[in-house]
């Protein structure tokens, strides 16, 4: 056996999963034995909430049996799972509160809000052991109108949610509202499944007449996770610190377009950097760090979510990481942490484009064009290409690949504004790279869904 791993013969992959699923190691990400040995002995229980057995099965067909995590299945070679499981596979639970403004100033929208709440319940899976729903509104006082534990069939819920009465009041208490949410609904005996259901508000609200903050912190230190919905005379500062995080937070001062509202909720893409690796880069590397970090602490990711691929290219193109490789944050954030450019000295852009058409955007690689979703390519540049970007880049932007081209340092100005998709995608001349990452986010440039997150995050 220690001889056939060495031979190639066998290979080994780690995977580990709860709420979701994580890849240790692929296939190919080690050669010898006492390489897996070293491999295994540092890993680290993962903890989690749920045992999602289907989902963790579903990961390692989709995402690690395959050519680019080092599966010969191609090949012939035989595929053998071994799962070890301690229980029964559980189906992820959540609980979702909506909290609603149901102050004098929303009384004009207040029909809209409702037809919205309905259309997100219409989405989820209600049951008692899947997805519950509460209904709070609010003015001077909160007040429940459905707790988590009232309804366990979709139509009750749906049902009353059609029947409320808005509630009126000159006052809109947010932060007493908050406060009422931790203490009286996210209990047992309000339904709440604690530990064993994932806790999250949608909250609709303007101008709070009271406090927010240690109402929100206080929220987010339980594990809430919360997004904020501004109506009429929002403060977006204040519904900012309500959010989870300021892309948890969605302006919307009427509910005209309820469409729109829920693309904006709904958003995801499949995003590859593709970084310039040359000496020309390195004054910039800091900030260049700086603001793809700052980018993926504002997403979800997920197979379901946002996936973000890392590609470098001098003399020829580096995959750091593939768009399936990481479902979580955290664990792509400390990839980019201990990340470093290598400094080449020459660049072949040319060949950087082809190849991320036809290696990195496609489904073997984790993208979800078939399904629809948005492909996104933000490339940033320190020079001018060695090797002509013509015929690559007609053949990119032929697949519906959107572009954002961002130049810095020794860039070419005439191959920074040929490269972006549109004249709103190029960025020239760049040293603060925030406004960038702002605009990105929004979806203003392309006129498409911004980056937000997606409910059941």
């Amino acid at each position: 056996m220690v001889e056939d791993i060495e031979d190639e013969v066998i290979r080994v992959a780690v995977v580990q999963y709860s709420d979701d699923t994580k890849t240790y190691f692929d296939l190919n990400s080690h050669k010898t034995k006492s390489a897996i040995v070293y491999a295994v002995r540092g890993l680290r229980h993962k903890g989690g909430i749920s045992r999602n057995t289907g989902q963790a099965l579903k990961f390692v067909h989709d995402l690690v049996s395959t050519p680019l995590s080092g599966s010969r299945k191609l090949e012939g070679v035989p595929q053998i799972l071994i799962l070890l499981t301690g229980g029964k596979s559980k189906s992820a639970q959540r609980d979702i509160v909506f909290l609603l403004d149901g102050s004098d100033e929303t009384l004009g929208m207040f029909p809209a809000m409702q037809s919205f709440v309905q259309s997100v319940v219409e989405s989820l899976n209600v049951g008692e052991n899947t997805d519950r729903v509460s209904v709070v509104q609010y003015s001077d006082e909160p007040e429940t109108e459905i707790s988590l534990n009232t309804y366990f069939d979709k139509q009750d819920v749906l049902d009353t949610i059609q029947s409320m009465i808005h509630m009126g009041g000159e006052m809109r208490s947010t932060g007493a509202a908050l406060e009422y949410v931790q203490n009286e609904v996210f209990t047992s005996t309000a339904g709440s499944r604690n530990q064993d259901g994932v806790p999250q508000i949608l909250v609709f609200g303007g101008r709070s007449s009271d406090d927010v903050r240690r109402a929100a912190q206080s929220l987010r230190d339980n594990g809430v996770k919360t997004v904020s919905i501004g109506t009429s005379n929002a403060d977006t500062l204040e519904m900012q610190t309500v959010a989870n995080t300021p892309a948890y937070y969605i302006s919307m001062p009427n509910f005209d377009n309820l469409q729109n509202l829920n693309q904006r909720i709904e958003a995801t893409a499949d995003i590859v950097f593709l970084l310039d690796g040359t000496k020309d880069m390195l004054p910039s590397e800091k900030p260049i760090w700086d603001f793809i970090m700052g980018f993926v602490e504002q997403l979800q990711i997920g197979p379901s979510r946002m996936q973000v691929a890392l590609i470098e290219y001098n003399t020829e193109p580096t995959v750091h990481f593939a768009l399936n490789k990481y479902t979580s944050r955290d664990d792509l954030l400390l990839y980019l942490k201990y990340t470093e450019l290598s400094g080449r000295p020459s660049v072949n852009l040319g060949a950087a484009l082809d190849y991320v058409r036809t290696n990195v955007f496609t489904a073997a690689s984790g993208s979800r064009a078939m399904q629809g979703i948005p492909q996104l390519l933000i490339l940033v540049t320190a020079r001018k290409s060695d090797d002509d970007i013509v015929g690559p880049l007609d053949r990119l932007q032929k697949t519906g690949i959107v572009t954002y081209s961002i130049g810095i340092n020794n860039a070419d100005r005439m191959e920074v504004e040929q490269l972006a998709h549109s004249p709103e995608t190029k960025y020239l001349d760049v040293s603060d790279f925030t406004p960038v990452r702002e605009q990105i986010m929004s979806g203003k440039a392309t006129q498409g869904k911004p980056l937000y997150p997606t409910l059941g995050e």
